[in-house]
């Protein structure tokens, strides 16, 4: 589980950091190259200028002077008037913010100015780029549209490294939707494209075909893990470490991060073996980890050993060894620069070995902090991708509205000509405007029925939101009435009612829930406080052995019924029963003493 702390850092290194390193390692070479195009732009004009600076931007727009190169060529594009070479610009500067300036919300503005000034021969390009900046934006559904449009298109050739980048990516994708099955068919199709594509070209990219399977791979084995399916992730380790072998062979002097690569292989296998519970293979493989510390090159991989060691020894019982390794592993990367998932789930681990050692009131406290960041999550989760369809298919209302109007405007503006028109062009134009006429109506039919369909869209979203918003409602409502009920079970099995000590928390955690619930579900059910409640269980209990047994005295049933004082318990007695304990004793003897005379009289 605790990969999903790295897996948004790996696709930041896989799509950003190497890029910028291989510009760090060639810097003086680019510099020399940028130097000889300079003096072509301040010695030329025109046509000649606008290549030699979009020559420019092409090599070193992921410098750190690249947005003074992208901001050259846009004032030349605007001076000379080309809209194509504006465009580029745009796109360049799309490029430099996603790489460079991490400025996610404005690429998507870039890209499309780009397409409008007809800036499209890296069409592809410009598609992944935006996918990328809704990927990191977490707008998955946005990149889910795209990438399945991009793959139903046909424009990807089979079996190429274009076509493993996209299943790749869509397996991301799916993997952050939590669609882990998803994820596997199209990591899959990932993987098999790839090697395809390897297998039948001598000469290819290495470099590139490992980045995308390294990609993948680590993203199946978090997708076969969720659905525990271990002995497949654990294939899936192997795969990575036949990799990291064939990637020293075919590009040791490129091959950087060798080190990371295997560290978090074996961590990632570690984390499978303890998700079966096989803590034999778990620990060989985290010995591997610590054996390479040295090699671990990011704090974010650290942490993670140190969280998954903490798991470890909370499975073998060790939970002063497991809470000291969590604890290490927060204090190289502080819980609030980790997703809220990750944290989740290593407080989980956290509690379990405060709970193992005794420490239920810090474990407790904990899982309440679990809980309420788990409902958080999953509520924010829900709502912002509903949200996002919605957003979507908005937008396409809006564009469908749009072209009605345009279209509506195009037939006024013919018919104000046909009338302005000469008589010879008049029988020329009424056959022209009956043909458009009968195309405009299929078109506007068409374009009407898809904004009814966008409509019933819109309408089918709302209702799924209430759905959504009845249920939870109605479950916090069904889970007053079962706490109230299984606090009831529990303590009648249990006697525990009987114990002077008992307390809010002792019973919430002993029924594994929220205090303010169970406090919450106790007070709607039979509208008395906690005390009030557990007295009532007492006052029965109490009234059972006074009626079935008369040699034994108040005080022994008090103090047996849990209670502390007599007065107390005379007080809760009479409230509940309308009379003394004693007066009840009584009128039990008298009750019994009438049955039998009525017997006797009879006999």
């Amino acid at each position: 589980m605790i990969s999903n702390f790295i897996k948004r850092t790996i696709h930041f290194i896989l799509l950003s950091l190497v890029p910028l390193l291989s510009y760090a390692q060639s810097e003086d070479k680019n510099e020399s190259y940028a130097d000889s195009l300079m003096q072509i732009v301040n010695k030329t004009k025109g046509n000649e200028k606008l290549e030699a600076l979009s020559n420019l931007t092409d090599r070193m727009e992921l410098s750190s002077k690249g947005l003074l190169y992208v901001n050259m060529l846009e004032e030349e594009s605007i001076k000379q008037k080309n809209d194509r070479m504006l465009g580029k610009a745009y796109f360049h500067r799309a490029n430099h913010n996603f790489f460079v300036k991490r400025k996610l919300d404005s690429i998507e503005v870039y890209l499309n100015k780009a397409k409008e000034l007809g800036f499209e021969d890296t069409d592809l390009k410009m598609t992944r780029l935006l996918i990328g900046a809704y990927m990191h934006s977490a707008k998955y559904t946005s990149a889910l549209f795209l990438l399945k449009d991009i793959l139903s298109n046909g424009t990807i050739p089979k079996n190429s490294i274009e076509e493993g980048l996209i299943y790749g990516e869509l397996e991301h994708v799916y993997r952050e939707l939590r669609n882990y099955e998803g994820a596997i068919i199209a990591g899959n199709k990932s993987i098999e494209a790839l090697n395809q594509y390897a297998t039948t070209h001598a000469n290819f990219n290495f470099e590139s075909y490992a980045e995308s399977k390294f990609n993948t791979l680590w993203g199946l084995i978090d997708s076969y893990r969720h659905t525990k399916r271990f002995s497949e992730a654990i294939n899936m380790t192997d795969s990575v470490f036949t990799l990291i072998k064939q990637a020293d062979k075919e590009a040791k002097d490129k091959f950087h991060y060798k080190g990371w690569f295997l560290t978090t292989a074996f961590l990632k296998r570690a984390s499978t073996f303890l998700d079966a519970n096989d803590l034999h293979n778990a620990r060989i493989n985290l010995d591997s980890v610590k054996n390479n510390q040295d090699r671990i090159m990011f704090d974010y991989t650290r942490s993670s050993y140190m969280f998954t060691e903490g798991v470890y020894y909370r499975k073998k019982g060790d939970f002063n060894r497991s809470l000291e390794y969590i604890n290490r592993g927060f204090a190289i990367t502080d819980a609030e620069k980790m997703n809220t998932d990750a944290v989740i789930h290593v407080n989980l681990t956290k509690s379990e070995s405060l709970y193992g050692l005794g420490k239920f009131s810090d474990a407790y406290e904990l899982l309440d902090d679990i809980f309420q960041k788990k409902d958080s999550l999953d509520a924010k989760y829900m709502l912002s991708h509903l949200s996002e369809l919605q957003t979507i298919y908005e937008v396409n209302q809006m564009k469908s509205e749009i072209e009605v109007k345009t279209v509506s405007l195009q037939r006024t503006k013919t018919i104000i000509l046909a009338l302005s028109g000469v008589l010879l062009l008049l029988l020329i134009l009424f056959i022209v405007t009956k043909k458009n006429k009968k195309e405009r109506e299929k078109r506007n039919k068409k374009i009407y029925e898809q904004y009814q369909l966008m409509k019933s869209y819109l309408g089918q979203i709302r209702e799924q939101r209430d759905q959504l918003a009845f249920s939870r409602q109605k479950e916090e409502e069904d889970s007053v009435i079962n706490w109230a009920e299984r606090a009831h079970s529990y303590l009648l099995e249990t006697e525990d009612f009987k114990k002077e000590d008992l307390s809010r928390d002792s019973l919430a955690i002993a029924l594994g829930t929220n205090r303010q619930y169970l406090i919450d579900a106790i007070k709607t059910e039979t509208g008395k406080t906690f005390k009030e409640y557990i007295n009532s269980i007492r006052v029965e209990y109490a009234y059972e052995i006074l009626i079935t047994d008369s040699t034994a005295s108040i005080e022994s049933i008090y103090i047996a019924a849990g209670f502390t004082t007599r007065s107390t318990f005379n007080r809760a007695f009479k409230e509940q029963y309308g009379m003394s304990p004693i007066e009840m004793r009584e009128a039990s003897r008298q009750r019994e003493e009438n049955i039998v005379n009525k017997v006797n009289d009879i006999n």
